[in-house]
């Protein structure tokens, strides 16, 4: 496996917001279903998804949805010091500060392979822009998540941001293991190789399923419509 760049790193944080934001924008007023939200994440990463059939994009999007825990010690070890340092964190720019240190972390373990390190790092860089899409803008986020958040909550009740700033990361790394695993499967069945662009589109793609999927499971039971969305 290849290691990505900071590029492409930030290409995953990035985009995933961007699926979340424009699937969110284009169903306002009603409440989709995962089932949906997979459909339009398949065709907004179509250029990898190409190479595969409806069946393995279903198949590939459950193992993302039905994992637990990360198969991956080290990439394990990781993420639960990130869950520690965004639960003491207080604001976006102390997220971002504390995931600069991780990653400062990842990049001097020579002892790394490169799946665990790119895992890793987008893991930890989706953590910094998931902080971004889902926080309130009074410290520090673009405030489209708290729309979100803020129309489903009933009174009295906490804001899910770290649950979902978890879940994010989470499906990032989980989403590269994945890749891993399916991409030598089909080379060992005579399949094409699998190279960096799809490693970055199960990343990105991970990460989104995810976030939409613990967004979707807080709502419950009684959600309501989406509201109005602001332009990012």
């Amino acid at each position: 496996m290849p290691k990505l760049s900071d590029e492409n790193f930030n290409y995953i944080g990035e985009n995933h917001n961007k699926i979340l934001h424009d699937f969110a924008k284009r169903n306002e007023n009603r409440f989709p279903s995962i089932d949906e939200f997979i459909e339009y994440e398949h065709a907004s990463l179509s250029t990898y998804f190409q190479l595969t059939s409806k069946e393995e994009r279903v198949e590939i999007a459950n193992q993302i949805m039905e994992s637990r825990t990360l198969a991956n010690s080290q990439i394990n070890s990781y993420y639960t010091e990130m869950c520690q340092k965004i639960d003491e964190s207080e604001n976006v720019a102390q997220i971002n500060e504390k995931m600069d240190i991780i990653i400062q972390q990842v990049k001097s373990n020579q002892e790394l392979t490169n799946l665990e390190y790119n895992a890793s790092i987008s893991m930890l860089t989706v953590a910094k822009k998931s902080a971004y899409f889902w926080m309130p803008k009074n410290i520090g986020g673009s405030g489209v998540g708290e729309t979100l958040i803020r129309h489903q909550l009933d009174e009295g009740e906490i804001p899910p941001y770290g649950r979902i700033l978890r879940a994010d990361a989470f499906g990032a790394a989980d989403g590269i293991l994945v890749w891993c695993a399916h991409s030598g499967y089909r080379y060992f069945n005579g399949g094409p190789a699998l190279g960096i662009g799809s490693i970055i589109t199960y990343g990105l793609g991970g990460a989104a399923l995810e976030s939409w999927k613990a967004f979707h499971g807080w709502c419950y039971p009684g959600p309501k419509s989406l509201p109005h969305l602001p332009e990012q």
